[in-house]
């Protein structure tokens, strides 16, 4: 069975609203997405105390639970809450008009993929078609790729 990736949805990234100065309390602003030559989506968020609100054009509104986890630097990271499974999360992907975590929507990162081309499975692909035992030959191109 053919899983979906990433790359395909919407997402909402806790960090890079947090560092474009977005998550402030009170915060309003219209956040959308573009694939090359047309627009994907749009959405009013609305950040308030600990939650954000999403409003969509056709006039549905959902609620995404915000929290900060302290580091060990002493600062304190920011999260999503999964509204579906309660885990924290980086990134929300938008499938079929709900923001969920990877997980939920069933998504895979474009690495997984056995045979992606930007993925392991390409490489072990070609060293098993190399007639070399591709346990060794693996370790040796790892070791390769790193310098």
């Amino acid at each position: 069975m053919k899983r979906l990736k990433v790359g395909r949805f919407p997402q909402l990234n806790v960090g890079r609203l947090s560092r474009q100065g977005f998550l402030v309390p009170n915060t309003e602003l219209d956040w959308g997405w573009n694939a090359p030559g047309m627009e994907q989506g749009n959405i009013q968020i609305r950040v308030q105390e600990g939650k954000i609100i999403l409003r969509y054009l056709y006039g549905k509104a959902e609620i995404l639970i915000t929290e900060q986890v302290p580091i060990v630097s002493g600062e304190k990271r920011k999260w999503f809450q999964c509204p579906k499974c309660q885990r924290q999360a980086a990134i929300l992907y938008g499938v079929n008009g709900r923001f969920h975590c990877r997980k939920c929507h069933g998504l895979v990162y474009p690495s997984q993929y056995p045979f992606h081309p930007d993925g392991y499975g390409r490489k072990l692909k070609t060293l098993r078609s190399s007639g070399s035992h591709p346990s060794k030959l693996e370790k040796n191109q790892l070791k390769a790729t790193v310098y």
